[in-house]
Formats: C-alpha cells, structure tokens, sequence
C-alpha cells in the first residue's frame, strides 16, 4: 500500500454525530483494510463503533483552531507559538504575525454562541492569545494531506484537521490510522486516568499501544512465502 494520507484515512467518517454504517462506507482506504483483514464474523452491529466525540470547553476548541492555523502559516509559525505562549515581543513581529493571521478565521465565543471570527487587530490577536493560553505545549493538529503522526495513548496531544471538527481523534480515527478494520471493535472505557490507569486498559490505550495490523501483515506475508519455498526445495 501507497502513503495514506490524514484524509484519505478518516475524511469519510468526518462527522461524530453521524450513525454510520460500516457496510456503506465508501472510504477507498476503509474498504482496503476490510478487505485485507476479513472478519470470520457476521458483525453484530453494523453502525460503526468507537466514534464517539469528546467534550471540549471553548478555550480547548478555539485553541485547536489555532493549531489547524499554525499547518497553514509560512514564516511566521515560530513568531505565532512566542506570541501564544506568552512570549514577549516587539511590534514589529507582533504586526508581521497578525497580517498572516488578518485571513484566518478564529474560534471566539459571543455570549453563549461560539462562532467564527478574522481577527481585527494586532491588539485584538494578541489579546485573544492572552484568554485561551495554556501550559500544555505538545499538542498540534493533523495535516489534511499527509500522512498522520503515530498514534499514542494520551489522545489530548492531536486535534481533527478540519475547521468544522475542532476536537481531539476518537478512537475509530486513531483505529483507522493504526490500520485497524472497521469491524473490529474496541470495548473497555475510552479514557480513564489517576489510579485506575493501573487497574484499567481504557480504548485510546489499547489503540495507541497495539502493534498496527499492517505492520504485522507484511512481515507475515514474507515469512509465510519464505516458509513456503523451504519446503519446496
């Protein structure tokens, strides 16, 4: 298989709030696994499974917005994560990060209604900065067009590509990037933390630690023809 790319591999399950049904599913790249990784099952649930949307506050969305920004900027990305992290800055770069902002829609919130927004002024970028910053500096977006970082355990670290989905992955999307087939269904809790990491294996986890079937597939393929011609001679 070719390099499969962050919306090749999920662009066709985009909405959480969808009941999709896996039999339907025209992703080239979903049908791909199923059929690489038949079930010997006749699934029981035919609605796809692990899809389910986390909550987010307004300052966690509006940041993710930012990051999906940040895959977009030309030269003024490093500028931009000083001015989103507090760092001081003179006005000339100040001015130079909000003309590569003044095009870029924001996430800001108007009484109880969150919408999207260009930024005004410098004054008015900075300060946006200044209400949604946080100490948490690993986090980033996925690119739409290339291919997605590793899946890990802690989801909190990615965030959708899509202005429309400013969330972290669920379970199916990081399943998807690991190689997992739609059938296959993860059960437990989809997150849990503290204590009861000990005693618990929650989804993400299971996802983020799982050797990717591919990766598996392949080797075994080799081994298997190899095994094969051993015999032969």
């Amino acid at each position: 298989m070719e390099f499969i790319t962050a919306s090749q591999a999920i662009g066709d399950i985009i909405s959480p709030k969808v009941n999709y049904n896996i039999n339907t599913i025209d992703g080239l790249y979903a049908k791909q696994l199923s059929n690489i990784f038949k079930s010997k099952f006749t699934p029981l649930i035919e609605i796809l499974q692990n899809h389910e949307k986390r909550n987010h506050s307004y300052k966690v969305k509006a940041r993710f917005r930012l990051y999906q920004i940040l895959n977009n900027l030309n030269g003024t990305k490093n500028d931009t994560l000083k001015l989103m992290s507090g760092g001081s800055e003179g006005k000339e770069v100040i001015d130079k990060v909000f003309n590569s902002f003044k095009k870029q829609e924001l996430l800001v919130k108007s009484g109880e209604k969150e919408l999207f927004e260009f930024p005004k002024t410098p004054e008015y970028l900075t300060e946006y900065f200044e209400n949604i910053r946080s100490q948490k500096h690993s986090q980033r977006a996925i690119k739409e067009n290339e291919p997605a970082p590793a899946q890990m355990t802690v989801p909190d670290d990615l965030c959708h590509y899509s202005q429309n989905e400013l969330r972290t992955l669920t379970v199916r999307e990081m399943a998807r990037f690991q190689s997992f087939p739609d059938w296959f269904i993860f059960q437990s809790k989809i997150t849990t933390g503290g204590e009861q990491r000990r005693f618990e294996v929650p989804q993400y986890t299971q996802v983020g630690n799982a050797v990717p079937p591919l990766l598996a597939f392949y080797p075994g393929q080799t081994i298997s023809k190899l095994l094969n011609e051993i015999k032969v001679r």
